[in-house]
C-alpha cells in the first residue's frame, strides 16, 4: 500500500515528536535516582581534623554553635561549656562519607521543594576552619526510606544520602553538652538540708537509712518520696548551661530553694601511699601490715541554689561548679515544694495478734 504525501508528512511529525520527547526526557536532571552524578565524595577532601567550630540551623531558625578550645569542644555561649566530643567526631564523620553518587536534580529551581535552597531548608550545617574558610551543607526532605536530600553551598546539584541519622543535626543544646551538672556519690551522702517557702526540712541518713527530722509520732520516713531527692544529687542534670555571670533574672538572690548538701568524701589532705614512702631509704626493712586501714574522711558541705522559674525550668548554681544552669522543672519542684510531711507516710502499727 502506497503512503501519500499527507500520511508521509504525519508520520514525519510523530516521529519527531518522539525524539523531541525521548531527548527532553534523557536531558531531565530533577528525575529521582539519575546517575548522572559526579561522583566521589560530596565534600571533596574533606578532614574532619581541620574543623574548628560548626553552626547548626533548622527550619525555625533555632541555631546552636559549637567551637574547638584546647583540643575539646565547647558552648561559646555559655562560656565554653563543655560539649560531647565524642558525638561532634560523629558528626565530622557521617559528612565525610557523603557521597555525591545519587542525583536527584541539577537545577536551582527544585531546591525549595526540596528543602536545600539557601532560605527554605530542613537543616543547615556551617563547618569553618581556623583560617576562617567554611564549609555549607544544606540537608532537606526525605527522599524515603533513611535518605535525605543534600547539598554542597555553591552547587546546584542536590544528592540523595543514608548516611544522617535522624535528630543528628538537630540544634538542641541539650543533645551536644554534658548535661551531668555534678555527681555526688550516693554513698556519701550523709544529710540533705532544703529551705524554701514551706520551712526547712533536714534528712539524715544514719547506718544507710534515710530519715526525716521532726515528724509527728505517727509518721515515719516515705522512702519512696525521698528517693527521687537523693537519686537527683546523686547524679544532677541540668537542661542548659548558661555561663559563668549571675544576672539578677535569674534570682538567686532571693532563691526559691537552698539545699546544703553534707558527704563524707576522701581527705585531700591526708598522706598517701606514696608520700609515706617516699623518702624511705632503699632496701631497708619495712613492716607489712596485717590489714589496709581506711583513708581518712572528712565531711563536706556544698549548696545547691534553686532561684526564679521559667518556661524551662528554674535557674540554679551549684557551688562547686562556676556555670549558672537552667534545671527541670520537675527537678527544681523536688526541692521548691519539699516539706517535712510531703515526704513522710502514716506509721502502720501492727498488734499481735491482730
Amino acid at each position: 500500500m502506497r503512503l501519500s504525501r499527507t500520511n508521509i508528512a504525519l508520520v514525519v511529525i510523530l516521529l519527531a515528536q518522539i525524539i523531541l520527547v525521548a531527548f527532553l526526557y534523557l536531558s531531565d536532571d530533577d528525575a529521582e535516582g539519575t546517575s548522572l552524578a559526579r561522583g566521589g565524595s560530596l565534600v571533596q577532601n574533606f578532614d574532619p581534623e581541620a574543623y574548628t567550630s560548626l553552626i547548626l540551623e533548622d527550619d525555625s531558625g533555632q541555631q546552636i554553635e559549637l567551637g574547638l578550645v584546647d583540643g575539646a569542644w565547647v558552648l561559646p555561649s555559655a562560656d565554653n561549656y563543655p560539649a560531647q566530643s565524642a558525638r561532634i567526631q560523629e558528626l565530622l564523620n557521617t559528612i565525610e562519607r557523603i557521597q555525591a553518587n545519587r542525583l536527584v536534580t541539577r537545577t536551582a529551581s527544585s531546591h525549595r521543594r526540596l528543602q536545600v535552597a539557601e532560605d527554605a531548608f530542613y537543616r543547615k550545617l556551617i563547618l569553618r576552619k581556623a583560617d576562617g574558610s567554611t564549609t555549607t551543607l544544606y540537608v532537606g526532605s526525605s527522599g524515603g526510606g533513611r535518605t535525605r536530600h543534600v547539598r554542597l553551598e555553591g552547587e546546584d546539584a542536590v544528592y540523595l544520602t543514608d548516611e544522617i541519622a535522624a535528630g543528628q543535626l538537630d540544634p538542641i543544646i541539650s543533645s551536644w553538652v554534658n548535661t551531668v551538672y555534678f555527681t555526688i556519690a550516693a554513698d556519701s551522702l550523709r544529710q540533705i538540708t532544703i529551705e524554701n517557702a514551706n520551712g526547712i526540712t533536714t534528712l539524715n541518713r544514719e547506718e544507710g537509712v534515710w530519715r526525716v527530722e521532726g515528724l509527728a509520732p505517727n509518721r515515719v520516713t516515705d522512702t519512696v518520696a525521698v528517693n527521687p531527692i537523693t537519686n537527683n544529687l546523686s547524679n544532677f542534670r541540668l537542661t542548659e548551661p548558661l555561663g559563668t555571670e549571675a544576672l539578677p533574672e535569674y534570682g538567686l538572690d532571693a532563691p526559691l530553694a537552698t539545699v546544703t548538701i553534707v558527704a563524707e568524701v576522701p581527705d585531700p589532705n591526708a598522706l598517701t601511699t606514696d608520700d609515706e614512702t617516699e623518702g624511705m631509704i632503699e632496701g631497708a626493712p619495712t613492716e607489712t601490715p596485717t590489714e589496709t586501714p581506711e583513708p581518712p574522711t572528712i565531711l563536706q558541705t556544698t549548696t545547691l541554689l534553686i532561684g526564679a522559674s521559667t518556661d524551662a525550668g528554674y535557674y540554679a548554681k551549684y557551688s562547686e561548679s562556676p556555670y549558672y544552669v537552667i534545671i527541670s522543672t520537675t527537678a527544681g519542684n523536688l526541692f521548691v515544694n519539699a516539706t517535712p510531711d510531703g515526704l513522710a507516710t502514716d506509721q502502720i502499727f501492727s498488734v499481735f495478734g491482730g
